[in-house]
């Protein structure tokens, strides 16, 4: 074999295949790739899942809200028509008409801290507040995620705002008919707005995504501020 076929072949040897360290610097960069990618593949579920449950909310919120301006008193729980007076509850004697802001049932949602619980319920006592031993209870509606959760409760009063976070909480909000108007109580309490917090289940302290309800009605889904 001659001089230079014999350089040739062990040039091409020498060229052949990967180094170990070149294999180590590949591989270490795949593995970086695939952590991002999957870092933010759940940053981005926890923000679809954070979404969907804020958007669960307020229409359990609005469906109350259609319940309280629309449901008559005697429309729910076995109350017969019989059972109603309706010449002293419903018709004003001097028009001779229906006067339906006599009929004033009121139906409201309950948000439950640490639950993770939205219970849909009739006020039977009209007191605005959610309390199992006297009120109706519709229907109870659960966040079934192990990623997002209601973390917390921001409530502002003419005077100033503040966060709840306390297990076991509840939020009540209600609707009386005929009115769209939202009563949100908390602890006895009026208040004039409420944001229901939605974020990581493993950090009570972040927010992804905010229920919104204010005293005249309004429900709104929001981002946080930093989202």
């Amino acid at each position: 074999m001659s001089l230079k076929l014999m350089k040739k072949t062990r040039k091409e040897k020498n060229f052949s295949g990967f180094t170990v360290v070149e294999l180590i610097v590949v591989i270490s960069i795949f593995t970086i790739m695939l952590s991002v990618s999957t870092f933010n593949y759940r940053d981005t579920q926890k923000k679809v899942e954070a979404t969907n449950l804020a958007e669960d909310i307020a229409l359990t919120m609005r469906q109350a809200q259609v319940y309280g301006i629309s449901a008559s008193e005697g429309a729910l729980a076995g109350d017969s028509f019989e059972d109603i007076n309706i010449e002293a509850d419903y018709f004003d004697r001097n028009s001779n008409g229906i006067d339906i802001t006599n009929d004033t049932s009121i139906r409201g949602i309950a948000i439950e801290l640490g639950t993770n619980n939205v219970y849909l319920f009739k006020d039977v006592d009209e007191n605005y507040l959610f309390e199992s031993d006297t009120d109706i209870l519709i229907d109870t509606r659960r966040v079934y995620s192990s990623d997002v959760s209601i973390n917390s409760i921001g409530l502002c009063d003419s005077m100033r705002c503040y966060n709840v976070n306390e297990s076991g909480a509840i939020l009540s909000i209600s609707f009386k008919r005929p009115y769209p108007d939202a009563y949100i109580m908390y602890r006895g309490k009026s208040y004039n707005s409420a944001d229901i917090n939605i974020g990581d289940s493993r950090d009570n302290n972040s927010t992804l995504r905010i229920v919104s309800v204010n005293s005249i009605g309004n429900i709104y889904v929001k981002n946080n501020a930093g989202q």
